[in-house]
């Protein structure tokens, strides 16, 4: 048994080596401190500084639903990355800078520029809140702004390059550590050790994977829905890529995402700025980031996709009257340019005088305008430069604010010069009319297809789950479901607090995604993917029943169902 004289010092010395560790991880914690010195922190913090948010809560001032008379309205779309996460001021954010830039070239407030973007959306999120919010106010061009992270993981999707946190996060200790530099650091060190070791993915290693899965089938319909929305509404449309700002050299790890992207874009034939390729490539990534541990674009970073984006659109400035003509022309006509524009832009006086008209030609394209009560319309003319034989004839016609009234587009035989069909679309007020008329061996015309387009957001509460769903209404009685959504209903419908979609239900979807003709590009892998899996995984019977009448139904079948 020991003594007390024996006690004291072993009891000194254990005292002594605890106060000597509480010394070393507080002048440890200081150092770590010290260390991030300067190193922008973006906390709750920095946002209750820094951010606030108009009327639909996205970072912007407040803009009128009905569009101003003299301006052209750009709508950008996008995520944390749009929405300026890091950036002090709104001013800052590209969005602003472009919008100051355009207006300056142009020496007046002729453009206005909207951003609808908010930290952590994604792709469902671009579409639901154009069709939620982003339509009401009547945008001249949409600019979906793409990130990496952008894309939604399928169902099953096993890739999660996450943190590893050390402690439990429902242990009360963690929200404690998680203020400490010294478990910060220890974190951070040793989840780059396992990614090194590969024992954990990381962030490329997942975002690879994800694009070579059914989430790239998925992206596709989300962006095929958003451009077919836009180009039914006359609404001009374009497309960004920023890149991930990591190795922005010849070893950049993404360059395979941004050529799927590019083969995205020229397969549709959309205008599509690619910031890697068209500034970036070669950069330092430290320059445009917020932060080592925060990979935002900063100040400088805005500054930049700003520029690339107004050279992209400096054309615009230039043209007179653009606000009140330019849905008589595709988005790739308004930035070449082109003599026509300054005949128009000139002449816009003179179609409100008796007679007016203004008219432009080449040798296979011949353009009219003309005002016909207060409509004005724009006649353009193709012909077949070997033959001479006219190709097509459209004609559009706008209000005095230049707004969509209704259109007319004309096929013609390439042999013989007639008719063969006619498609119109009409604004109704509450949406758009489509009529398909044929032409028989008369050239008379008789209407094959009459359809409505309602572009309609539907919010439906299901009350036993106590949340709400989201679907559009496109076609009348035709619902594009959130697939993301869709899909975790019908394989994990408890878990995501989902209702389980019934047979009909799905098989109407998956015929949708397939048949209708926003997704003919990306439909049918879509629905072929997600019909295989249920069937593989039988997540219900009548689930699996709905898949394998997918695979043997003709495409006459979704009519039937209507």
């Amino acid at each position: 048994m020991l003594k007390n004289r024996e006690i004291r010092p072993i009891l000194f010395n254990c005292a002594a080596a605890s106060l000597l560790l509480v010394v070393f991880f507080f002048l440890l914690e200081l150092g770590l401190r010290w260390r991030e010195t300067g190193t922008k922190v973006i906390d709750k913090e920095w946002v209750q500084t820094n951010i606030s948010y108009n009327k639909d809560g996205f970072r912007d001032k407040d803009y009128s639903f009905k569009k101003p008379d003299d301006v052209f309205r750009i709508l950008i779309i996008g995520d944390s990355q749009t929405f300026g996460h890091g950036i002090d001021r709104l001013e800052d954010t590209y969005p602003k800078k472009l919008e100051a830039r355009l207006n300056t070239a142009a020496g007046s407030k002729k453009f206005e520029v909207l951003s609808f973007a908010r930290p952590g959306w994604n792709s469902d999120s671009h579409l639901q809140y154009l069709y939620k919010k982003g339509l009401i106010y009547q945008p001249d061009l949409i600019m979906l702004s793409f990130y990496h992270n952008d894309i939604l993981p399928p169902a099953f999707f096993d890739c999660d390059s996450t943190d590893l946190d050390l402690v439990d996060t429902s242990h009360f200790l963690h929200s404690v550590l998680n203020y400490s530099a010294i478990y910060n650091f220890l974190k951070f060190r040793i989840n780059r050790g396992l990614e090194a070791s590969r024992l954990k993915p990381n962030y490329i290693q997942c975002r690879k994977q994800i694009y070579n899965s059914r989430g790239w089938d998925m992206q596709r319909l989300y962006l095929d829905a958003i451009i077919g929305t836009a180009k039914k509404n006359k609404i001009h449309f374009m497309m960004t890529v920023i890149p991930v700002l990591f190795r922005l050299s010849d070893d950049y790890p993404m360059q395979f995402a941004h050529e799927k992207l590019a083969d995205f874009c020229a397969d549709r034939d959309l205008q599509c700025v690619d910031f890697f390729e068209k500034g970036i490539r070669g950069s330092n990534a430290r320059d445009f980031i917020v932060s080592e541990g925060d990979r935002h674009l900063n100040e400088k970073g805005a500054e930049l996709i700003a520029d690339v984006l107004f050279v992209k659109l400096r054309p615009l400035t230039a043209i007179g009257g653009l606000e009140r003509f330019h849905r008589a022309f595709d988005l790739d006509e308004l930035l070449e340019g082109g003599a026509h524009f300054e005949e128009i832009s000139s002449g816009m006086s003179q179609l409100d005088s008796p007679d007016g008209m203004i008219s432009a030609s080449t040798k296979d394209f011949q353009l009219m305008a003309f005002k016909n009560v207060e409509e004005y319309s724009f006649v353009k003319s193709v012909k077949d430069p070997a033959t001479g034989k006219r190709e097509s004839l459209n004609q559009i016609n706008l209000d005095k604010r230049g707004m969509f009234l209704s259109s007319e587009a004309a096929d013609y035989s390439p042999t013989d010069g007639k008719l063969i069909k006619k498609e119109k679309w009409i604004d109704t007020g509450n949406g758009k009319e489509r009529r398909i008329l044929i032409a028989n061996k008369r050239g008379n015309l008789r209407t094959d297809e009459k359809e409505f387009y309602p572009f309609k957001y539907v919010s439906t509460f299901h009350k036993d789950l106590d949340k709400f769903t989201w679907s559009l209404e496109i076609r009348e009685n035709d619902f594009f479901l959130d697939p993301f959504k869709f899909e975790h209903a019908i394989f994990q419908s408890e878990r995501a607090k989902l209702k389980r979609p019934e047979g009909q239900e799905i098989f109407r979807a998956l015929r949708f995604y397939k048949d209708f003709y926003f997704f003919e590009k990306s439909g049918r892998y879509y629905s072929d993917s997600l019909a295989q899996e249920i069937i593989d995984r039988k997540p219900y019977p009548e689930a699996v029943r709905a898949a394998k009448k997918y695979f043997q139904a003709p495409a006459e079948v979704l009519a039937s169902l209507q």
